[in-house]
């Protein structure tokens, strides 16, 4: 008999192995949503251990700064899913086909 192992949930969905590449754990908050988590992820691979030219941080702390400035005073899962994404294109690597195919038209039109 051979044993099955639930399947992972989709890889966006889960947090990064920030670990292995030295980024931050994302804030237990945005770790209760779907939604951020897939922006969180979409927005660690678009950055990945990219550093800030004006202060040095890692770009990634910046968008999640942003998301939580959004998240406290109290704006809606979309909207701070931008703020974690607003830096992916334009500062990032993503592309914004990328974006708007994984996030939807909501987020990414914002």
């Amino acid at each position: 008999m051979t044993r099955h192992s639930r399947q992972s949930p989709h890889p966006l969905l889960r947090p990064r192995d920030s670990t292995a590449v030295g980024l931050p754990h994302p804030p237990a908050w945005l770790m209760e949503s779907a939604l951020l988590m897939r922006a969180h992820n979409l927005a660690a691979e678009a950055h990945g251990s990219q550093r800030r030219a004006t202060d040095r941080r890692l770009s990634l702390e910046h968008v999640v700064e942003v998301a939580t400035l959004l998240h406290d005073a109290g704006f809606d899962e979309e909207l701070t899913a931008v703020g974690l994404l607003h830096d992916a294109v334009e500062r990032g690597t993503a592309a914004e086909t990328d974006v708007r195919t994984e996030m939807g038209d909501g987020i990414s039109s914002r």
